[in-house]
């Protein structure tokens, strides 16, 4: 009786060991899966009436995709990436859109990666709503360094005061960017682009990123110039300077091109005339022409 008694605590020690060690291993593993899938960097963009996009980055390729709801405790909505035409695809770039919203009204998400829910809650609400603008879309293709196009890459476009747009590269490495529904930070009003504004253009994927100065509206019809990926530069026309007027032209009253005491015969003519004519005599603008005027004559004769 002492032999079974033994051999069974020898394989209950046994047992023992290879269950802690197993259970070591399987804390190893979800461990790493924890960190490789773990969402970093997560932003909602795009805000809209009956929208919003959210993106994040994985360290490495994971599928992923967005519970959503009214509460933090009733996700019932379920959103899948952009790409992702049925079930989720592995990515290390993540964007989702959120469709067939409520105006003005207050989502929870979570983001699931990996098919591990993320331990954090995150809210965003959508705007009311706004009335769209004509403006075209911002679009352009990005390319690497081989000249072949970069797909799947991240374009975020920030203008101070507006709210953040964002869209990601198609296989033909080409983007766009509506513009008709962009709205101020706070997403109450539509953003005034009845002048050109200057914005940030940040692209980037996993491997190389660029930041680009761009003109809001854009100068460039029907997209923006070419884009390198890991280039960094200014996409905004440069505008020709202001010429300065020449001061002969200014003075040369009886257009000879010589600045000379015809010129001056004229000034004096005019000394406190009330005629039209005599403000173009009035080089200092004071509403009268006097020795002031001609002094101001004379120091543009001595200095050509």
């Amino acid at each position: 009786m002492r032999i079974p008694t033994i051999l069974g605590i020898l394989l209950l020690v046994i047992g023992i060991g290879v269950g802690v060690y197993l259970t070591k291993e399987r804390q190893v593993f979800f461990s790493q899966a924890s960190v490789v899938n773990t969402p970093s960097q997560v932003t909602v963009a795009n805000i809209d009436s009956t929208s919003a996009s959210i993106y994040w980055q994985t360290d490495k390729e994971s599928p992923g995709f967005i519970t959503a709801g009214l509460t933090p405790s009733g996700l019932d909505l379920t959103f899948n990436d952009d790409r992702d035409l049925q079930t989720p695809q592995k990515h290390t770039l993540h964007f989702v859109t959120l469709k067939s919203l409520q105006a003005d009204t207050t989502y929870h998400f979570q983001v699931v990666s990996g098919g591990v829910a993320d331990t954090q809650t995150r809210s965003f609400t959508t705007s009311r709503e706004v009335s769209p603008s004509n403006l075209s879309p911002l679009s352009g293709v990005v390319l690497d360094e081989k000249l072949q196009p970069v797909t799947e890459a991240l374009v975020i476009l920030s203008i101070p005061g507006a709210q953040s747009l964002a869209t990601i590269t198609k296989s033909s490495g080409n983007f766009i960017l509506p513009l008709v529904s962009l709205k101020t930070a706070d997403l109450a009003l539509g953003f005034d682009l009845s002048t050109s504004k200057v914005g940030s253009l940040k692209i980037f994927n996993s491997l190389k990123n660029s930041t680009l100065e761009v003109e809001i509206p854009s100068s460039y019809e029907p997209s923006l110039p070419t884009i390198i990926l890991g280039e960094n530069r200014s996409l905004v026309p440069t505008k020709a300077p202001t010429p300065t007027p020449d001061p002969i032209t200014k003075y040369d009253l009886n257009a000879d091109k010589k600045l000379d005491d015809k010129d001056r015969q004229i000034i004096r003519s005019n000394f406190y005339s009330q005629k039209e004519d005599s403000l173009r005599v009035d080089f200092n603008g004071d509403g009268v022409v006097n020795q002031q005027d001609l002094s101001l004559f004379n120091n543009a004769a001595a200095n050509l």
